[in-house]
């Protein structure tokens, strides 16, 4: 473990476990309950700060290569996953888990108009996070209901489907246990801030991004695990909540529930991003190849039947249904070619949308 204190050691010792099978889906804001709360691309100081390359769907997932996206191991990603992007939708043609870690690249097929730069540094430490998700608002406050109510933060809700950003600081760096490697942790504290969040029930593979050295945001963690499941009583109801004070809440500790002693140190709720700087070697040995059923068709136009043509910077292929899908071109006429296919059959417009059937 590094840049750990003991309670932070003890405290992911107990979580360790348990995390795992708390998937994260929306993003709970400590200042506001407003559904419409950054649902459009963040602006002033972070600007361009991820956003434009977060990929939604069913899944969160972050464009990192032409033909790549990062999210996580845990949600299991299969060739009958969709990612909108850009405007298009594109088919998953492979996936690749990075070893030891929560964490997953995968294929799709055609090009993506633009990707993050991965952070390869080590100096997340006390770095501003900007993360995202897609899901629900924050649901009902949770109250500590001995004596006198105490407000302790709020249950979650279910997801909506609309990316979500939010941000938080980088209190720790962690190495985990089981299926997991390093984590940059945050804690939800109850600070002042109007974009403070965590995470909750669709922000699982959001991309959680810094700002380096050279002033540009990077990909420097994927959304993964959280602290988030209390008890009233040992054996009472389990809530899934967003505590910014979990003193005197009954969590699992791997064998009983009971008070978790470094609350009373550690008061706020923990959430966890797989760190990419420790799996940036597998990442660009992985986007350097050509796995078997990823090798599809490339799309080039011209305006001129001599040409010259050029790749098309963003489309989709549909290897099921053999068709390529781009976003109609401005120009009153174009002409297409395919390269790695000999035969080119219908192509048609439909809508904002130019399909190459082949």
């Amino acid at each position: 473990m590094k840049a750990l204190d003991r309670f932070w050691r003890g405290a992911l010792l107990c979580l360790g476990l348990a995390l795992l099978s708390v998937r994260v889906h929306a993003i709970i804001f400590l200042s506001t309950g407003d559904p419409n709360h950054n649902t459009t691309a963040p602006t002033g100081s972070v600007t361009n700060s991820g956003w434009q390359w977060q990929s939604t769907q069913s899944v969160c997932a972050t464009a990192v290569g032409p033909h790549h996206l990062l999210t996580v191991a845990h949600l299991g990603v299969t060739k009958q996953n969709r990612f909108h992007f850009g405007g298009l939708e594109y088919f998953v043609t492979a996936s690749s888990n990075v070893p030891n870690a929560d964490l997953t690249v995968v294929w799709v097929g055609g090009r993506l108009p633009s990707w993050a730069p991965l952070y390869r540094g080590t100096d997340e430490l006390n770095a501003r996070l900007v993360f995202h998700g897609i899901g629900g608002a924050r649901g009902d406050p949770v109250y500590l209901t001995n004596g006198t109510p105490q407000l302790r933060g709020w249950l979650w809700t279910v997801a909506d489907g609309r990316l979500r950003w939010g941000t938080n600081a980088v209190d720790a760096t962690s190495v985990g246990g089981s299926d997991l490697t390093d984590f940059l942790v945050c804690q939800f504290r109850n600070r002042s801030g109007t974009d403070i969040a965590t995470f909750s029930v669709g922000d699982s593979g959001g991309g959680a991004f810094l700002k380096d050295t050279d002033g540009a945001w990077k990909l420097a963690g994927v959304v993964s695990r959280v602290e988030s499941q209390y008890r009233y009583t040992p054996d009472g109801e389990t809530i899934n909540a967003a505590l910014y004070d979990r003193r005197q809440f009954y969590e699992f500790t791997g064998s009983a529930w009971s008070i978790d002693a470094s609350s009373l140190t550690r008061p706020a709720s923990i959430m966890l991003a797989s760190r990419v700087t420790v799996a940036v070697p597998y990442i660009d040995q992985a986007m350097a190849q050509v796995p078997d059923g990823t090798d599809t068709p490339q799309l080039f136009a011209a305006a001129t039947p001599g040409g010259p043509f050029i790749e098309i910077n963003a489309y989709a292929v549909d290897p099921t249904n053999r068709v390529i899908t781009a976003i109609a071109p401005s120009a009153a006429t174009q002409f297409f070619i395919l390269k790695g296919i000999d035969h080119v059959g219908a192509v048609q417009i439909s809508g904002d949308k130019v399909l190459v059937h082949y």
